[in-house]
């Protein structure tokens, strides 16, 4: 009877267990990274009333009689299983999606280990602060086990590269052609305003810091398809005024005069009488130079430059080469090429001390014919890109730069060739900068004509006013400046620790464990590696606890109990009669 007593209480006490687990698990159901208990039985020790007996011939074996002492506790086991995401949306809410945890340093320099990214930055020991456990107020470890601190203030960078798309499209013109001209950029004086008639040349954005005189050579096809050629004689201290004169005396052709029978026409003394015909009227705008033909619906060329004129005939690709000039031309004339359409870019620069400067861009046509029928449809379309000088005082490109040129799309639009070039300017304010120009994105389809830059390495100097966390652990700052940049490639990734064993490990309070002799020891993983231990910002993991689990528990506990303590009454009274034997 007495077993039968002993027998029950451990069922009960055993009961009792598997009840303050339940407990504890319901109580935590909503405690963030929390893993469940799980309570695991076991019989206990078994008496031998009666031993087995082997069989023999005439007689069969027979089993052993054996009698349970119980039950016990045999563990009380963690189940880490991974918990529901539970959203925030607040950014240092971190949520690890793997085995891993995150590192803590505690008070007393000791490591404890947590699957809660409950995480903020504290107010700064010693005027640095720290990213810490909001719980414990533990350090949060990087993965080289060092505290990590934010960055307050983001440097100016300098514009280094800039990428370049858009869509230039195919015209139903021949390149470098038209009925009206127009100058790439507008005249202009060193205040950014336009030139008018008395503003020296040698102070408008074509100049090369030098005033001296120049012979400017003009040439080009006349609306009726012949060449002309002329030279403006510029002294030094010449004007606008005096630049659009010299164009139109040399857009003008001298032709005999006839009579209504095609016969030349002679003055008193015998000789042919001619007459000047302007074959093309050269304007100004607002410093836009514009050269307009004659003749409605006919089509003319003109090239300004310094150089030489090559022997005629030229051809138009040649004579686009020939307008580029050379370093040593007084003026660049280049930037004032006339031509039909072009599509306007905008390219913006920091220099290294965070100033933001732009620069003005036109792209044109230099199409050249592919197939030989001569249809506009058949120009393999070439394109060259001209920047003009910056505005302000002081503000100039080096000479030979701010030129880009080839950049080829066949029938298709599709690119074919894709130039590299660099832009080399120096600033008043900023100093020196480089730029190279990336133009694999462009495009050459029947669309509008469209040219972006977008600067993904140059920034003025920002101040810090938010924090992110990519999935692979790195703490970016979102700053002021608009610049969203990881931190520190090594000091800001927050670092992770697995363990072999991880339901071996000790649970502490505050959502925090410690190894214990059968967990293993820590071993750090980089987030995110193998696409593993990956970390979900704005969110923390939930309580893996399954309520409907542990209410089945419940059930089994109190029935549990209740038929332990019955036997334990059935025993009791028992020998209660049996006591009552002796009387």
């Amino acid at each position: 009877m007495l077993n039968a007593l002993t027998i029950s209480l451990s069922g009960m006490r055993s009961t009792q267990t598997m009840l303050d687990v339940t407990a504890n698990n319901l109580a935590n159901s909503d405690t963030p990274g929390f893993k469940a208990g799980r309570t695991m039985f076991a019989d206990q020790l078994h008496s031998l009333s009666r031993d087995a007996v082997a069989p023999t011939g005439p007689v069969g074996g027979r089993n052993p009689d054996q009698i349970g002492n119980g039950t016990q506790v045999a563990a009380v086991q963690t189940v880490f299983t991974q918990g529901g995401a539970e959203l925030t949306g607040r950014n240092l809410d971190l949520m690890i999606n793997g085995d891993a945890f995150f590192q803590l340093a505690d008070q007393d320099g000791g490591l404890s280990y947590s699957r809660v990214g409950a995480f903020g930055f504290d107010g700064g020991f010693q005027g640095t602060s720290r990213l810490v456990d909001l719980v414990s107020g533990g350090l949060v470890l990087n993965t080289q086990g060092e505290a990590i601190s934010p960055v307050e203030r983001l440097a100016a960078t300098p514009t280094t590269d800039l990428v370049m798309n858009g869509n230039l499209p195919p015209e139903d013109i021949k390149p470098l052609h038209g009925n009206a001209l127009s100058s790439l950029f507008g005249l202009r004086a060193e205040n950014g305003s336009p030139a008018i008639g008395s503003t020296p040349l040698a102070s408008t954005n074509l100049s090369r810091g030098v005033d001296a005189a120049v012979n400017l050579q003009v040439f080009g096809t006349a609306p009726d398809g012949q060449p002309f050629s002329g030279t403006v004689n510029l002294g030094a201290g010449a004007t606008v005024s005096d630049l659009m004169q010299g164009l139109n005396q040399v857009l003008i052709r001298t032709t005999p005069v006839v009579d209504g029978t095609g016969a030349p026409v002679l003055d008193a003394g015998g000789l042919p009488l001619t007459r000047d015909i302007a074959f093309a009227q050269a304007s100004i705008s607002q410093g836009s130079i514009t050269i307009t033909s004659a003749m409605d619906g006919q089509d003319l060329s003109v090239f300004l430059g310094e150089q030489p004129v090559p022997g005629a005939p030229i051809s138009d690709q040649a004579a686009n080469t020939w307008q580029h000039g050379v370093a040593t031309d007084v003026f660049s004339w280049n930037r004032m090429r006339l031509v039909p359409s072009s599509v306007e870019t905008e390219l913006p620069v920091y220099t290294a001390d965070g100033t933001a400067h732009t620069m003005s861009g036109r792209w044109f046509s230099t199409g050249t014919v592919t197939t030989g029928t001569g249809l506009a449809t058949d120009y393999q379309r070439t394109w060259d890109l001209v920047v003009d000088d910056p505005v302000g005082a002081g503000n100039l490109l080096n000479p030979g730069s701010g030129t880009l040129r080839g950049l080829t799309f066949d029938a298709s639009g599709a690119l074919l060739s894709s130039p590299v070039g660099t832009i080399d300017s120096t600033w008043t304010v900023g100093g020196a900068s480089t730029v190279t120009l990336d133009t694999s994105g462009f495009t050459g389809f029947q669309d509008t004509g469209v040219a972006d830059a977008t600067d993904y390495t140059g920034s003025p100097a920002g101040l810090l006013q938010g924090v992110s966390i990519t999935s692979d652990g790195f703490v970016q700052g979102i700053y002021s400046n608009g610049k969203t940049v990881t931190m520190s490639a090594t000091d800001h990734q927050i670092g992770l620790a697995s363990f072999a064993n991880p339901s071996g490990l000790l649970a502490l309070d505050q959502n925090r464990f410690q190894p214990s002799g059968n967990s293993g020891a820590a071993f750090l993983v980089d987030p995110g590696t193998a696409g593993t231990n990956t970390i979900t910002a704005g969110a923390l993991e939930g309580s893996n606890v399954d309520l409907s689990s542990e209410f089945t528990r419940l059930i089994i506990s109190q029935r549990g109990f209740q038929s332990n303590s019955k036997a334990f009454q059935t025993a009791d009274q028992i020998l209660q009669e049996a006591n009552g034997l002796i009387r």
